[in-house]
């Protein structure tokens, strides 16, 4: 039953997009401001400010190849953060599934940052992170993406009663992958892999860049979670809210290999169907292993 405090439900919050749309619109817009450019700007500035602007923007430049026919993954992580050679692998397969581009059409680099020296994250903090270390910006025919495998938690996150946050977007183009936290929760269900988590999320993470869901790709039918903005309501989605809180992500990739036998969560037709009428491929189904 829908009520008037859409976070009490199940006793978490709604999953984290750091919804640009209400909690940091203003930031993004002050950001947007701060980037806007005129004419005889530099070129090199015109590329930074394609990659500041909010959450959705650049799905169907992500999905076609009308404008940008490569795609350009920068991967940074802290020491000992780095993530699984497989995760990588398994992000580059879907994006090909879901995207005109190709394997070959997606390159990918790695930064190894210093040791952070906070406690934990917040979206201006990580905002500030990428301004000092990403490199790759969209440009020519190649969009950019930044996916930071990060030490350190979210600052909302409460370890006591699970409410923690594996994953989230704060941009058209960037990924923050709380790797610390996914790696802590691992190592409490064992029969789970850590590649398992981490492509989960971060193909969760990319979905929200593609648009999904209602995030800047036009939905065909209304599937919009009722109390979880921007997350899809049919039953094992890999747009569920569920699969960046924490102990709930553990429950729904359990749940999901005692039905599927696949503990990597696929897009359901609603978000397949929203991708491809905005420019994406006719997709039947986003993992190999899901026919």
């Amino acid at each position: 039953m829908k009520t008037d405090n859409p976070i009490a439900i199940d006793k978490y919050e709604p999953t984290k997009v750091w919804l640009v749309s209400h909690r940091f619109y203003l930031l993004f817009l002050f950001l947007c401001l701060l980037s806007c450019h005129t004419d005889d700007a530099p070129k090199e500035d015109k590329g930074v400010a394609l990659n500041q602007q909010p959450t959705g923007a650049s799905a169907f430049d992500l999905l076609s190849s009308e404008v940008y026919d490569r795609l350009q993954l920068e991967v940074a992580y802290n020491p000992g953060q780095r993530p699984l050679p497989k995760t990588i692998d398994n992000i580059i397969t879907f994006l090909s599934m879901v995207t005109h581009k190709s394997e070959t059409d997606i390159t990918v680099t790695y930064q190894e940052l210093p040791p952070s020296e906070a406690t934990s994250l917040n979206v201006v903090s990580t905002v500030a992170l990428e301004e000092t270390y990403r490199t790759a910006y969209t440009k020519d025919n190649t969009i950019a993406v930044y996916i930071y495998f990060s030490d350190l938690p979210d600052s909302d996150d409460d370890p006591l009663t699970g409410r923690v946050t594996t994953g989230a977007t704060y941009r058209n183009t960037s990924i923050i992958m709380f790797e610390e936290t996914i790696r802590d929760l691992q190592k409490k269900e064992p029969s789970i892999s850590l590649e398992t988590i981490e492509t989960a999320t971060l193909q969760h993470e990319f979905g929200h860049l593609l648009g999904l869901v209602n995030l800047g790709t036009p939905m065909v039918e209304d599937h919009e979670h009722p109390f979880f903005e921007h997350h899809c309501i049919e039953e094992n989605c890999l747009m569920r809210a569920e699969l960046e809180l924490g102990s709930e992500s553990l429950k729904f990739l359990r749940r999901n290999h005692a039905k599927n036998g696949n503990t990597i969560p696929v897009l359901k037709p609603s978000c397949l169907q929203d991708l491809q009428a905005f420019g994406g491929p006719l997709i039947r189904s986003a993992s190999p292993d899901n026919k």
